[in-house]
């Protein structure tokens, strides 16, 4: 219990957030491959209307970086907070 209470308060790198941003996105965007797949389109064909379907990568990846930031000390809190109660 230490442990978990204790990984709750370390602040995460930029980095890692940016990491864990991007493997989200990707993940995202595999469902989204695979679903235009199911429906009928090409490897290729779904690949590229899934990153259409999505936009600048670049900027939804800025943009989740900056909530994830944001919402650190929020989400330590309620995990702690939840934890406590449990």
């Amino acid at each position: 219990m230490k442990i978990a209470i204790a990984h709750l308060f370390k602040n995460p790198t930029r980095k890692q957030i940016m990491f864990e941003v991007e493997d989200e996105l990707q993940f995202h965007i595999e469902m989204l491959e695979r679903k235009y797949v199911q429906d009928g389109m090409s490897a290729a064909a779904a690949k590229a209307a899934a990153l259409r379907r999505f936009g600048s990568l670049e900027r939804a990846m800025k943009q989740c970086v900056a909530i994830r930031s944001r919402n650190s000390l929020l989400r330590r809190v309620l995990k702690t907070s939840l934890i406590l109660l449990g």
